[in-house]
């Protein structure tokens, strides 16, 4: 249960800092094989029979100074002394793990990344997905606040303890790894503990000193000195100044557009690991009921997420994709940039962002209703999820169907969203499995083609194309295996399953840079071949889609379509442009003094950048690099093949533009047979010649097309040892 205490003012300046726990010195230590006992973590624990070995402890990649067998978890205990609590401001926990941990001071929770929410986690419990070290990498580890209500309230003069259980992803992992590190920032000159280590960066000093204003709307939050968790909400205040576009909010200002009760909490799943955390808000009435209201001009709801962009550091793909995803013409979140100030403290740049949720303004569908149990009734709606069980993880079944490529024994889960795996009646559990179960087994039967019997009957096929488009120009690594929503109408509604809403994009446009890393070229439906050691693949569907030539069509419409309006490339790039003007203005400068991570590599970063301005850059370069391959690539999924360069066989296409004819050129290594097809874009062969070369060299052949009409085509030439070159090319 990830936690972070935001419950003081303004504090006493801090003059440096300090590190009070070091992974290199000597920590007890015991190995997961059996509980360690109820009280492992409290200072009074009697650890006498645990072994005793210097920091750093784990097995694998090299980078543990005691190394141990393989084991699910360790548990470590390390006393350290406290010369005078009342001059320690703030401290940070870092914490190079591989896969989870939860860390305690003085036998209370401090910190927790990657075990899920339950408050006890047992030795012999896996963590909730895979993590990788970072210092063997020659990466910073990463950081945890803890802040000065936390000292007041746990820290004493004296002994300390510092407690961390480190849980493996799996007894059959390669690795494990804890290195921890505790700093305090000290509000006087005089040094009592050890230097920080060479990659430490102390905090900015930022906060409502500094803070006066800004061009954003802001969101000031009171927890009144509760520390906020990632369940269960607790009650705070929240007010909100927006005085309209073009004008100034100040903190001094009235709360002008929500001044309530909220429930608050700590949200997402691998993001919990970093020290700028994002929450989940529920409006509240003075009793503590849920309330709806708008905010920020945003339809009014009760469940809203205050996202916050940190490995991002455009600060934009959410909303970028949230965008392009609304430019379908579908549903996506709808968000609005603010900026947050969390008990005095000024936090950074935020964004307003819709909970997905039933709702006529959000996912338009039929309420269902426990009592609905048969019949039309039962029909709809429901939202599903593919997604980690951490997060907002609920319960749901497991595909009959495995994922293609897998490794191991990878499944698909399906998890219910609404109705909640709390409410939902087994009638209801029931319907919806078994419909998701009937669209599977059409999908992979023989007759799939067939729009009667085959898939086509069970889902809105237009909502995947969109869905498809949208993962794929973003290239989303997290893309149809994670945060992947689906919601089926009530069949008077016309009873389809659809693909969405889009959520959860801060890894897709070249972030990322594991599986299918972050350079614009690439598909994300080949994860499951170019990752298969994930524990999360992608479902066999999108596979076999695209085996449907009328899938595919449709598909190549759909693109081309959209890449004469809404994804024209100055389209796009222009919006990237009108966020980050309003950023420049002033908010990005204050974010990055709060949060210094311009610069430096933050978890998965493929590209980093100095500044600002250049992350945006980059951005616009690699989204406009990213459309043009697809372009040229979507040419492979319309003709069912992939592309081929051989050695020795190039050809060209001249002229390009053409008007009634055209030439190829091409060189042979030696005789062959040489075939040539031109497809239009709806995937129709519109024609085909084969021409037998005795010699080698190079040879041209003309193209009489004359009677084709205007507009794009691809073209495939195919050598009779099966090698082929593929392009494209326009009559005018």
């Amino acid at each position: 249960m990830a936690q972070i205490n935001c419950g003081h003012a303004q504090g006493q300046m801090i003059d440096h800092w300090e590190t009070v726990v070091y992974d290199s010195t000597l920590w007890k230590y015991f190995p997961g094989t059996s509980d360690p006992g109820n009280s492992w973590n409290n200072s009074d624990f009697n650890d006498n029979a645990w072994l005793t070995g210097v920091g750093g402890i784990g097995y694998g990649d090299n980078d543990d100074r005691t190394v141990i067998n393989t084991t699910i978890s360790v548990f470590l205990r390390k006393i350290f002394s406290i010369v005078d609590r009342d001059r320690i401001e703030d401290m940070i926990l870092h914490v190079d793990y591989d896969d989870g941990f939860i860390a305690y001071l003085n036998g209370v929770e401090v910190a927790r990344a990657n075990m899920g929410s339950n408050v006890t986690i047992p030795f012999s419990q896996p963590s909730a997905g895979l993590h990788e070290a970072s210092l063997y990498q020659g990466s910073s580890p990463e950081a945890f606040f803890i802040d000065k209500a936390i000292v007041e309230n746990l820290l004493t003069n004296g002994e300390n303890l510092l407690a961390v259980q480190v849980h493996n992803e799996s007894l059959n992992s390669s690795d494990l790894s804890s290195s921890v590190f505790l700093s305090v920032g000290i509000t006087e000159t005089a040094r009592h503990y050890f230097p920080t280590p060479s990659w430490f960066v102390p905090p900015s000093a930022s906060s409502t000193a500094q803070f006066t204003s800004s061009n954003l709307p802001l969101i000031v939050i009171n927890t009144n000195n509760q520390l906020i968790r990632d369940e269960p909400k607790i009650e705070a205040d929240m007010g909100i100044i927006d005085n309209g576009i073009g004008e100034r909010n100040d903190l001094t200002d009235t709360f002008n557009n929500y001044n309530g009760k909220i429930g608050i909490e700590i949200r997402g799943s691998s993001s919990q690991m970093f020290p700028k955390k994002q929450f989940g808000i529920e409006l509240h009435d003075e009793a503590g009921n849920s309330v709806e209201s708008t905010l920020l001009g945003l339809p009014q709801q009760s469940d809203w997420i205050l996202f916050a962009p940190y490995n991002d550091k455009s600060l934009m793909r959410d909303v970028l994709a949230y965008k392009m995803g609304r430019d379908l013409g579908r549903y996506a979140p709808r968000t609005k940039f603010c900026e947050l100030v969390l008990n005095g403290e000024y936090q950074g740049i935020y964004v307003l962002i819709e909970k997905i949720k039933r709702d006529k303004n959000r996912v338009d569908i039929s309420k269902l209703e426990p009592t609905e149990i048969a019949g039309e009734d039962v029909t709809g709606g429901y939202i599903i999820k593919i997604d980690k069980e951490t997060g907002t993880g609920n319960g749901g079944w497991t595909s009959n169907y495995p994922p293609r490529g897998r490794s191991n024994n990878q499944v698909i889960y399906f998890q219910f969203d609404y109705p909640k795996a709390s409410t939902i009646a087994t009638e209801q559990k029931q319907y919806i499995k078994q419909y998701v179960d009937e669209f599977e087994t059409a999908l992979i039967g023989s007759n799939f083609k067939d729009p009667v019997q085959g898939y086509a009957s069970y889902i809105d096929v237009d909502s995947f194309i969109d869905f498809f488009i949208a993962n794929e120009v973003s290239k989303n690594v997290d893309g149809y295996r994670l945060s992947t929503y689906l919601h089926k109408k009530k069949n008077s509604d016309g009873g389809k399953l659809f693909m969405g809403p889009l959520w959860d994009f801060n890894l897709g446009f070249g972030n990322a840079d594991y599986c299918t890393k972050g350079n614009p070229e690439g598909l994300v439906i080949e994860f499951n071949s170019i990752c298969n050691q994930d524990y999360w693949l992608i479902p066999f569907w999108w596979d076999r889609l695209l085996e449907d030539e009328s899938f595919r069509q449709k598909l190549s419409e759909r693109w081309t379509t959209l890449r004469q309006s809404k994804y024209k490339s100055s389209t796009v790039l222009t919006y990237i442009d009108s966020i980050a003007t309003v950023l420049n203005e002033e908010s990005q400068q204050r974010n990055f003094q709060k949060w210094p991570v311009l610069g430096q590599y933050v978890w998965p970063n493929y590209y980093v950048g100095q500044t600002f301005q250049q992350e945006v850059d980059w951005l616009k370069h690699w989204t406009e690099q990213r459309m043009a391959w697809l372009d040229v690539n979507f040419s492979d999924l319309i003709t069912g093949v992939s592309k081929i360069e051989p050695t020795g066989f190039s050809v060209k296409a001249f002229p390009n533009p053409f008007k009634s004819d055209f030439q190829f050129e091409y060189s042979l290594e030696k005789p062959a047979t040489v075939s040539f097809e031109l497809w239009d874009i709806m995937g129709k062969k519109v024609s085909e010649v084969q021409v037998e070369h005795n010699m080698s060299g190079v040879h041209v052949i003309k193209m009489d097309q004359h009677d084709c009409a205007s507009g794009l085509y691809y073209y495939k030439v195919r050598l009779n040892n099966g090698a082929f070159v593929t392009g494209k090319i326009v009559r005018q």
